[in-house]
């Protein structure tokens, strides 16, 4: 699970163990990325419900606002975040 939580909006992707893209966002955050998330967790968990997420990462604005709020795992800094995600 990958979160980008900027100023204004909210990105998210959840990747399957061989790589596809499961679920995503990109969402206004209305100035507040928790219930964006929140939602975007619960989208995740009616679609999946027996999903284990193995890991979770959080960049942007507001990643240790959004870090805290749900116990994910990593906080990474925005750079950090796009050049392993240009790499990959």
């Amino acid at each position: 699970l990958g979160i980008d939580a900027g100023s204004t909006t909210v990105k998210a992707v959840l990747i399957g163990t061989e790589g596809q893209l499961l679920h995503s966002i990109y969402r206004s955050n209305s100035g507040n990325p928790v219930p964006a998330v929140k939602e975007y967790l619960t989208e995740i968990y009616e679609k999946y419900p027996n999903i284990q997420i193995a890991s979770s990462a959080v960049t942007g604005y507001g990643e240790e606002l959004l870090k805290n709020a749900f116990r994910l795992d990593f906080g990474i800094v925005e750079t950090i975040a796009h050049y392993t995600a240009a790499k990959y």
